[in-house]
């Protein structure tokens, strides 16, 4: 089990999860003109971190309006000092999506933007990617059992796909039948050192999970596979 702040932003209890989002994580560079704060107009700066400021929101509108996941995780300029204009920053951006098309159309749609502040001011733009790996969707049987399951034991079935990654994604990536249920963190803080959830909600965690072996002690030798 495990738990992403929708379920407690929701008021529920129990969800019943559909697979492992995508990731693209990229790199970008920006390298500019380092000069002294108070000797450079604006109008004749190459300031990478003013320009990294614009993709970053630039990125968050294409996101929502995309519903895609994006996050500016690291950030780092140089020479980060009060007086001066920074000549070079660099920042990753990692993106997450259940549907491969929409996470891959979102990706290039905030590359071409980049691109494009990154020659309005007047900086050099270079993309690096670090790191990709599609989505895993879970068994679509298990699922539905699942999201019936959440019904029963809360009169709220809930199907959500989880951003984090999981190692029951690289048992579905292997061909093994899959599920997982969520339960709420409390505060809604998952994946963090502070994450914690009631007892109550762990213990309908694991009647969930009881239903379930109960389920696939009859499923898993029938012909529902395929």
């Amino acid at each position: 089990m495990a738990s992403i702040p929708v379920l407690e932003a929701e008021g529920l209890r129990l969800g019943a999860v559909t697979g492992t989002m995508g990731v693209e994580r990229h790199r970008i560079t920006l390298i500019g003109q380092t000069a002294h704060a108070g000797a450079t107009p604006f109008h004749l700066r190459r300031d990478t971190t003013m320009a990294a400021a614009r993709m970053g929101l630039r990125f968050r509108e294409i996101a929502l309006r995309r519903d895609v996941l994006c996050t500016v995780g690291a950030f780092a300029v140089s020479p980060g000092v009060a007086t001066v204009v920074n000549g070079r920053t660099e920042f990753s951006i990692d993106c997450r999506n259940l549907d491969s098309d929409k996470l891959v159309g979102a990706v290039v749609e905030m590359i071409e933007a980049a691109k494009s502040i990154a020659v309005d001011e007047n900086v050099e733009f270079t993309n690096e990617v670090i790191w990709q790996i599609p989505p895993m969707p879970f068994h679509p049987d298990l699922v539905d059992k699942a999201e019936e399951i959440v019904g029963a034991l809360t009169d709220a079935p809930k199907r959500m796909p989880s951003g984090p990654l999981h190692d029951a994604a690289e048992m579905a990536r292997a061909g093994i039948p899959t599920i997982m249920f969520f339960t709420p963190s409390i505060n809604g803080l998952s994946h963090t050192h502070i994450e914690d959830t009631a007892e109550d909600d762990l213990a309908l965690g694991i009647e969930a999970f009881g239903r379930m072996v109960e389920h696939l002690i009859g499923w898993v030798g029938s012909d529902v596979q395929g």
